[in-house]
């Protein structure tokens, strides 16, 4: 690989025991014990994400609004003056606010896994007992019931919503749209097992549109994909198809001396 990787970052997702994930952003190659090699860098989304994210956000401040309206009625029969009017209003700012924080739009974890609803509960858990903490400091004698319904009650609503956003999410991959687009990188064989098992699990997201392997035939096409080239040809394949992810599969021509090249 060449420089001109590196100017423009993207993912990477490697394959192990059929399961497919994509790295964090860090900074150098390095040989993973199983044998599969990881291109450290930054990730840059595909332009469908931030319809997606902003639905996100949105789907959060509703769940948050829905939440503390029915605390509020159950709580005090829309009788809500003082202190509890500002958390009223504050609550589904600070929701969305600390989602954010803590990367609950990050596009790496978009439709796969269960990272996106760790991040919803952890910040249910978080907010609660920051609230708890500025009531006790500041003297504010803040109604259980009414933090026990609100807050507990956006955790459940976010994460039903967010399901039911991944579930419309995971009909669009079906019918092949919201995907992010794959170079895979690696022997002949290992991309045909990658491209096969991607289009078995289309709901990863991930669609190889071009090969970079290691003894390129003549630019024949490996099940069904195009091949670009060799392993020198990975920055100018993510160029030419526009794509949003590299795919290393393990393969001993790769080393971390040429994933840095």
């Amino acid at each position: 690989m060449n420089a001109g990787l590196r100017e423009r970052p993207k993912q990477l997702i490697c394959l192990s025991g059929g399961a497919v994930g994509m790295t964090d952003h860090v900074a150098a190659p390095s040989k993973r014990p199983d044998g599969l090699y990881e291109l450290r860098s930054a990730a840059r989304p595909a332009l469908w994400t931030r319809g997606y994210v902003l639905r996100a956000a949105a789907a959060d401040f509703g769940c948050a609004v829905a939440a503390v309206l029915v605390a509020v009625q159950l709580r005090f029969d829309d009788n809500v003056t003082g202190i509890y009017t500002v958390l009223s209003l504050a609550l589904p700012a600070l929701w969305v606010a600390a989602l954010s924080l803590a990367g609950g739009y990050d596009p790496r974890f978009i439709g796969v896994g269960s990272d996106e609803f760790h991040k919803v509960l952890n910040v249910g858990v978080g907010l609660t007992a920051a609230i708890a903490i500025f009531s006790y400091s500041a003297n504010i004698n803040l109604s259980r019931g009414y933090l026990l319904i609100a807050l507990p009650g956006v955790t459940l609503l976010d994460m039903a919503a967010r399901y039911a956003m991944r579930k419309r999410l995971h009909k669009l991959r079906a019918a092949g749209r919201c995907m992010f687009k794959v170079v895979a990188v690696g022997h002949e064989p290992a991309v045909a097992a990658l491209v096969t098992e991607l289009r078995r699990e289309m709901h990863h997201g991930l669609s190889v549109v071009a090969a970079c392997v290691v003894r390129p035939s003549g630019g024949r096409d490996v099940a069904g994909v195009p091949t670009y080239g060799g392993l020198d040809d990975v920055a100018a394949a993510v160029r030419g198809f526009s794509a949003d992810t590299v795919a290393v599969l393990a393969c001993p021509e790769i080393d971390s001396v040429k994933l840095r090249g």
